[in-house]
């Protein structure tokens, strides 16, 4: 019984570790964005349907603001807040090919409405 109840066990932690594997798949199976410029970059963050995105930022610099080309006042301050399950990624193996530069925004911008404390 014993060696019956431990083959049992096995099986059921091979389910779990399968199932756990598929749910980690289908999670980071989001949509894919890619991004150019920095407008393309709020864009991005800030639509409700890129929740659980890949943004992916070609080479260059995002220089952030507090306002659009407009003069309209952006969301966060400026700040970029990623969505739920939302990954941003830019040129591996390459450090300094991709450059999101928030030293134009207020100081504002990292400090009102921020819920953790803590942003950078």
């Amino acid at each position: 019984m014993t060696q019956q109840f431990h083959f049992l066990d096995r099986c059921v932690g091979a389910l779990v570790f399968a199932a756990a594997i598929t749910t980690s798949a289908v999670a980071s199976a989001g949509p894919v964005v890619y991004v150019t410029n920095v407008e393309q970059l709020y864009d991005a963050l800030n639509n409700q349907p890129n929740e659980g995105a890949g943004v992916i930022l070609a080479p260059g610099i995002y220089l952030l603001s507090a306002k659009d080309p407009a003069g309209k006042d952006r969301a966060h301050f400026g700040r970029l807040e990623l969505q739920r399950d939302m990954s941003l990624y830019g040129v591996a193996g390459d450090r300094a090919a991709v450059v999101i530069n928030g030293a134009a925004l207020p100081s504002e911008s990292f400090t009102k409405d921020v819920l953790f404390g803590r942003t950078g």
